[in-house]
Parts: structure tokens; C-alpha cells; sequence
């Protein structure tokens, strides 16, 4: 059983920032490492497609999915510049229909919030080590920060929902999400995950690692003073994930 190469599109509430994430899962230790994460503003949607099909070119995923809340046009432009279809998922609330969520059309968004609040709790969820030569990207600090932004909110009806607070990005942590709800059978029981797409799974073979190429791509900076192998430091977390917060 191989690694899968998982990578979904999102974008922030305010629809502003579009963002993109890639796990990498492995089914027999039951981990997802993140290995790509990246953002566009939204006078860059443009260019969306070709930077992707240029990451793509690289690093030959298994998957691809969309919120389909990014909107079609983009979808679309992404599909071309790939030359085969996206999945598309609805994310929302109360989506509860079995068949949908087996063929991965749709994705609870409380329940994957809470699914993956448990995956990182049981650090299912890990960015990897990495040497000296390897830095993370501001896209991936992001990322981070915008997890422990990412908050319950509870109306005096009581309806609970999942979101950053004010103008707070949270679309790379949308993006995390549909990955996990992709790789969940993996993450939680070791199955090999598989996206069916028409009624038929769409096998690809990945030449080369997210790790082999990313830094490549996207840049070599770091931000705040974190990385990868701090991340993974118990101590570290917990200073950055404080209590009420989901992430």
C-alpha cells in the first residue's frame, strides 16, 4: 500500500485569498504529513491554473479537489491547465446523505472540524522533520497560524459554527480539512483512500515527493521562527494551540 498524494483548493470566507494544501497520507502509520501549502489573493486567481499545473508537473498527486464554493470558472480553468477533472465538494453544514459523503461530494463541515481536531490532538496531523537545507514556506506559517485562529462560535440558539473570527484568513485550513475528509478511512483505520470520480477511481502515480520539490516552487523563507521539527514538539504545540481554540 502506498502513500497517497492529497491536494484540495479552498478559499477564505471573505473570498478574498484562494488557498491550496497537500498531505501526504501514509496508511500504515496512520499519518498525514502536510506538505504543500500555498495562497493566491484574489487578483491572482488568474494565475491559479498554470501555478498549479506547473506544481503538478512536479509532483504528480493522486487526487485533486475543490470546494465548489471557489466557483466554477475557476474550477474549470484548473481542470484545462490539468487536462483532467477536479472533484468538486460541497462543504457545508448538516450535509448528511451516506452515499454522498462515500462518493466524497459532500463534507460536513462540523463534523470534519471535529474530526480534525481529534487527527491533531492524536498528532495524526504532523508537519515532518526536516534537515537544515529544507525551510517552510510563508504559505505553510500561515497555515499554522490560521489553525489556531480557527474557533468555535456558539448563537444563543445554541447552533454551533466553525470559522476565523473577523477578517482572519482560514482557507488553507478549509483546504487541510478536505484533505483529511478525503484520507480519513487512511488516517483512522489504514485503508487505502480512493476517489471515485464518475463511478471509476482515477490512479496516478506520484514520480517524486512533495518534500523533493516544493521548496523549489514556492520559495525558501521562514516565518516566526518556526519549522517543520519544532512544530512536532509537544511544548510547541500546546503554546500555539491554546484552550478554545478548535486547532
Amino acid at each position: 500500500m502506498k502513500n497517497q498524494l492529497i491536494v484540495a483548493l479552498s478559499y477564505t470566507k471573505q473570498r478574498t485569498v484562494f488557498g491550496m494544501v497537500g498531505i501526504e497520507i501514509d496508511p500504515y502509520k496512520k499519518l498525514a504529513y502536510v506538505r504543500l501549502a500555498k495562497q493566491w489573493k484574489r487578483e491572482q486567481m488568474n494565475q491559479i491554473p498554470d501555478d498549479v499545473k506547473q506544481i503538478f508537473d512536479k509532483v504528480k498527486w493522486h487526487m485533486t479537489f475543490a470546494d465548489q464554493l471557489i466557483g466554477q470558472h475557476l474550477i474549470r480553468s484548473v481542470e484545462n491547465a490539468l487536462k483532467f477533472e477536479v472533484q468538486t465538494i460541497t462543504t457545508q453544514k448538516n450535509l448528511k446523505d451516506p452515499e454522498d459523503i462515500e462518493l466524497i461530494k459532500v463534507m460536513d463541515m462540523t463534523e470534519m472540524t471535529q474530526l480534525t481536531l481529534s487527527l491533531k490532538q492524536n498528532h495524526s496531523i504532523q508537519f515532518p522533520p526536516i534537515d537544515e537545507k529544507k525551510v517552510r514556506t510563508k504559505d505553510m506559517q500561515d497555515l499554522v497560524k490560521q489553525m489556531e485562529m480557527f474557533t468555535e462560535h456558539v448563537t444563543e440558539q445554541g447552533t454551533v459554527s466553525y470559522y476565523a473570527p473577523g477578517e482572519e484568513l482560514d482557507g488553507l485550513t478549509k483546504a487541510l480539512m478536505i484533505c483529511c475528509f478525503v484520507g480519513r478511512m487512511s488516517l483512522q483505520h489504514g485503508d487505502s483512500p480512493v476517489v471515485i470520480i464518475n463511478g471509476a477511481t482515477q490512479p496516478q502515480t506520484a514520480d517524486q515527493s512533495f518534500d523533493d520539490v516544493i521548496e523549489k516552487i514556492l520559495g525558501t523563507e521562514t516565518y516566526g521562527g518556526l519549522t517543520a521539527a519544532s512544530l512536532n514538539n509537544p511544548r510547541t504545540r500546546n503554546r500555539l494551540f491554546q484552550p478554545r481554540k478548535i486547532f
